[in-house]
């Protein structure tokens, strides 16, 4: 404390004093308490006269022996209107049901649809009037009992006794429970926008786009239609909102999953009513040129095929035929659509009127907003780091491998902001780059080695070009690259585009971590491959001669009888892996081999387990 006392002298610091309680730590012994002042703020002289009306606050703690402290410059305005957002604490409340389901009784008889997205903004406007005169007294109840405890305190610093100051400390505790539901769920990332001001999105003026519409095919069958408007059985829509995160991506009118999932038993018939299904028609309806937003398509393919088609003219000037690309601007494609277009759009395509009117309804009226930057703790930069610094260059190193130079410049600009260094000026930088890449469960932070999480991205490409063979992503690669065997015995060309050279670079984690699963075993090696159950030895170290040399694992095997043959086994290999062989499982019925990854449940890839296993691999080197 007198080497701190110093420095404070030494610097110029001046106290800037506190308001609230005396102290700001205490410890509880049998029958008196230690209190202390700790935590302090304090200052230049030359920042007082900046900033002279600051006040310090000494917080309350409920769950700390140490005071929180505010610090409040003067003309710092906090305040910020939100919208609605239902609020999960709000079900511990039978107020809240009762308000819902009051709701939900009325009836007006309108259309299905309608009549639900009505009943929701009535719900909303509802819980909001009733949140305002009752669920607060939550708040006040834990304001109350914080001024008790205060007053507690003052009798447990003047010698009294501590136990009244014990029982409302756990008191405030339990109330804070409730309250701490509000503040897990205003911490979702998702929701960081909701802070700022709504803005609607407007249509254009109407055009004469009817050129354009002559050109659009009639996809929508009559049976399609049928399909879409024909009835639907309750369970399918409950199934899949169960399969919802219950607090992930509210929708403009405010209601999480969590609403519908929690008043199922009220909400669901109307719901179930008003939902149209729509997913099995998507592929027929929607382009193999559209990647984006269907599953088992990435927007990264997009960047694929047009990469390598570049590449292709760009290599190919000379002959009789020429070829061009078109290159079209479609910049924020969301806020800039005609609703008049989109509808006569989906009447050309033959969509039933009904559908369409339901569709216009639902885009036509949506709100978007983003957010704005803070000054940020350590902490906060922390975030910032993951999600902005981290997070730009991944689409880029889906496709493309980075050289390593610029994945280190990135990694020092990191670097530098984590550890709060401005311009010039130079901070210390505690700890090594490699130790902040580790989890936080083995003391890092989390951060990403780029160059690691790049070829985890690239691996990516590579397992749906083994696994997706309907993607135009893999169509073209196919065709071009490997046309008579699979990506793994692919080569690389000179002549091939940097998008291939990527993609080869990401099958060496493939080849690295990824192990067969011996099906009749016409595709596998015997040598050189990874298909033995060891987790640290899962290729064939016995020596190989020379008759066996390019065998495939079904030499081993009796395809007859599906089993393994023993006497072979025995003959060829060493005994502990003839038996560790002997024990793997056939198939009765003819299926091919599969190369799975084990360090998922499934045995699919994921960018998460590939970056895993690149980190230890590193770690252990």
């Amino acid at each position: 404390m007198q080497a701190l006392r110093e420095v404070i002298d030494e610097c110029g610091f001046i106290d800037l004093g506190f308001v609230g309680s005396e102290f700001t730590w205490h410890k509880h012994f049998v029958g008196y308490t230690v209190w202390e002042r700790l935590d302090r703020a304090v200052a230049t002289s030359d920042w007082l006269s900046l900033f002279s009306d600051t006040k310090i606050y000494h917080l309350e703690a409920d769950a700390s022996d140490h005071r929180p402290i505010l610090i409040v410059p003067d003309g710092m305005d906090c305040s910020q209107q939100r919208p609605f957002r239902f609020e999960q604490m709000w079900l511990t409340e039978q107020g809240c049901t009762d308000t819902v389901q009051a709701v939900w009784q009325r009836d007006s008889g309108e259309n299905e649809a309608f009549k639900v997205i009505r009943k929701v903004d009535e719900c909303g406007k509802e819980l909001t009037k009733w949140s305002k005169n009752n669920f607060r007294n939550v708040r006040k109840e834990l304001e109350k009992t914080r001024k008790l405890l205060a007053k507690a305190e003052l009798i447990a610093m003047n010698g009294g006794n501590n136990k009244r100051m014990k029982y409302l400390e756990k008191q405030i505790l339990t109330l804070r429970d409730r309250e701490a539901k509000m503040w897990a769920q205003r911490s979702k990332v998702q929701w960081l926008r909701d802070g700022d001001k709504k803005h609607p999105l407007l249509p254009y003026e109407p055009v004469d786009f009817e050129g354009i519409l002559e050109q659009i095919p009639t996809k929508v069958t009559e049976d399609m239609n049928g399909e879409l408007l024909k009835e639907f059985t309750s369970e399918e829509v409950e199934m899949a909102l169960k399969q919802m995160a219950p607090l992930k991506s509210p929708g403009p009118d405010g209601m999480p999953q969590l609403f519908y999932q929690s008043y199922w038993s009220l909400v669901g018939p109307d719901v179930t009513e008003a939902i149209l299904w729509l997913k099995k028609l998507m592929p027929q309806l929607i382009s193999d040129h559209q990647s984006a937003f269907m599953a088992d398509r990435l927007i990264s393919d997009n960047i694929m095929v047009a990469f390598e088609t570049l590449h292709y003219m760009r290599n190919h000037s000379s002959g009789n035929i020429g070829y061009m690309a078109l290159k079209l601007d479609m910049s924020k494609a969301y806020d800039r659509v005609e609703w008049l277009y989109m509808e006569k759009l989906m009447r050309k395509m033959g969509f039933a009127e009904a559908w369409v009117k339901l569709m216009m309804m639902c885009i036509s009226t949506g709100t978007y907003s983003g957010w704005e930057g803070k000054l940020l703790s350590q902490a906060g930069r922390e975030i910032l780091i993951k999600a902005v610094a981290q997070a730009l260059p991944t689409y880029a190193m889906s496709c493309f491998k980075l050289p390593r130079g610029l994945c280190h410049d990135i990694e020092a600009l990191v670097k530098k902001f984590f550890w709060g260094q401005r311009g010039e000026g130079r901070k210390i930088h505690w700890t090594k780059w490699e130790e902040l890449c580790k989890p936080k469960t083995q003391g890092g932070m989390g951060f990403k080695d780029l160059s690691r999480f790049n070829d985890a991205l690239l691996a990516k490409q590579t397992w749906r070009l083994l696994h997706d063979k309907t993607s135009l992503f893999y169509r073209v690669f196919k065709a071009r690259y490997f046309p008579n065997c699979t990506i793994m015995e692919a080569k690389s060309p000179s002549s091939a585009s940097y998008a291939w050279k990527s993609i080869i670079k990401g099958r060496e984690v493939i080849q690295k971590g990824a192990v067969w699963r011996i099906g009749d075993g016409r595709s596998v090696p015997i040598w050189g491959t990874r298909w033995l159950p060891a987790k640290h030895s899962p290729k064939i170290i016995s020596p190989c001669t020379e008759a066996l040399a390019g065998a495939k694992v079904c030499f081993f095997m009796d395809a007859d009888n599906k089993s393994w043959k023993a006497d072979v086994l025995d003959e060829n290999l060493l005994s502990f892996e003839a038996d560790m062989i002997k024990k793997i499982p056939l198939s009765h019925t003819d299926q091919a081999d599969t190369l799975t990854w084990p360090f998922t449940p499934n045995g699919e890839y994921t960018v998460k387990s590939g970056y895993t296993f690149l980190q230890q691999e590193y770690q252990s080197a």
